[in-house]
């Protein structure tokens, strides 16, 4: 990047530091945080690689940026701890916890004027995020997007959207980071959005030449409709095609299982990811409780959106698939070797055995299962 580029970037990032990071802010973000309780709250599922989670501002990081999802809303607190909790102040959104673990959370403080919404959202002293947003008529028209790590190094997320009787048909997007004054770097996407009537359908080509895939909560905000309730309901190739793509990725580790978690309050599904366990010369509990497994988990939650999906009817699907896999014998060809893949929860209920006995038709999990009765 030029320098005179860096020098103006690095310019805006300080102006939007000294207009949103003052000392008044701060202090209201605190009291919005100790007032907590006295607002509404929602709660949302996924979403935790995308700012803000199910109410990120921008219209274009799920479109662009196609393996992240704004998660979905809960109908109600859950056991385990939701990612998000959103507090509104007369139907206004103005504070955002998100849950790290059971003990880490982060606050994004929300505030307004006029035409404007801004945020700020802090990790430490050092390193936090600033959601610039404009809008016109109840329409997005600009984001800008700061996240601060320390001086002289951030990134800039710049959007700029544009419409035709009232209909969004163009935008654009710069993302930009400044590393130091003499590094940096910047990359410029256009959309063109296009709107077949009869059919009811939303395309989006990108730069001028590629469709990208609109998730239906993103269509619905774009359109100003409903997300459709009809979408179709999940497939087994739904869950084999999305397990095929991770695990392909997977091939150099060093992997003797792998672990579906499917967690639920009652009959609701609040988490479906897959993960792994490396070999490491462990025994017994270590080897087969997820509770000593690294969790580093890729998440499938996006495949449940807009989709009304039991946590039992997953189960069943999930175990379909992975035992076609089986049969297939992909995972002996990706990794050279059978693999067990447990499906489960945290409390390894009988459900969830049985959807791994079936998900694992010629004995590949036998281990696991010795295991259970011996430690688990």
């Amino acid at each position: 990047m030029e320098d005179w580029k860096i020098k103006e970037y690095s310019e805006l990032a300080d102006q939007i530091l000294c207009q949103v990071y003052t000392k008044n802010n701060v202090n209201r973000m605190k009291n919005t945080i100790a007032h907590k309780k006295d607002f509404q709250v929602q709660y949302s599922r996924g979403g935790l690689l995308i700012a803000r989670g199910y109410y990120c501002p921008s219209l274009l990081e799920e479109i662009f940026i196609t393996n992240v999802r704004r998660g979905k809303l809960l109908a109600r607190s859950t056991k385990k701890r939701p990612d998000y909790c959103y507090y509104f102040d007369k139907g206004k959104l103005i504070l955002v916890q998100r849950n790290l673990d059971d003990e880490t959370v982060r606050y994004e403080w929300i505030d307004r004027i006029g035409d404007f919404e801004y945020s700020l959202y802090m990790e430490d002293s050092d390193n936090f995020r600033i959601i610039i947003s404009k809008y016109y008529n109840g329409k997005i028209i600009e984001n800008t997007l700061l996240t601060y790590f320390y001086a002289g190094y951030f990134d800039l997320v710049l959007e700029t959207y544009n419409y035709d009787q009232n209909r969004l048909v163009f935008a654009t997007r710069k993302d930009i980071s400044v590393f130091d004054k003499d590094h940096g770097y910047e990359d410029t996407h256009d959309f063109s959005f296009y709107y077949d009537d009869k059919k009811k359908r939303l395309k989006c080509i990108i730069n001028g030449e590629d469709e990208l895939p609109i998730p239906p909560v993103v269509e619905a905000l774009i359109t100003g409709q409903e997300a459709p309730e009809n979408q179709r309901s999940l497939r087994e190739t739904d869950v084999i095609k999305a397990m095929k793509q991770i695990v392909k990725g997977w091939k150099k580790e060093n992997i003797y299982a792998i672990s579906v978690f499917i967690n639920h309050s009652e009959d609701e599904v609040t988490d479906f990811a897959i993960s792994y366990n490396r070999e490491e010369q462990q025994e017994g509990e270590e080897r087969w409780n997820y509770a000593f497994w690294e969790q580093d988990e890729e998440e499938l939650m996006y495949l449940l959106e807009e989709r009304e999906t039991s946590w039992k009817q997953l189960l069943d699907l999930t175990a379909f698939a992975v035992r076609k896999l089986q049969e297939e014998r992909f995972f002996n060809k990706v990794f050279g070797k059978d693999i067990a893949v447990i499906i489960h929860g945290y409390d390894y209920e009988d459900v969830e055995l049985e959807a791994t006995r079936q998900a694992n038709p010629n004995n590949q999990a036998k281990e696991f299962f010795s295991a259970l009765k011996l430690f688990m």
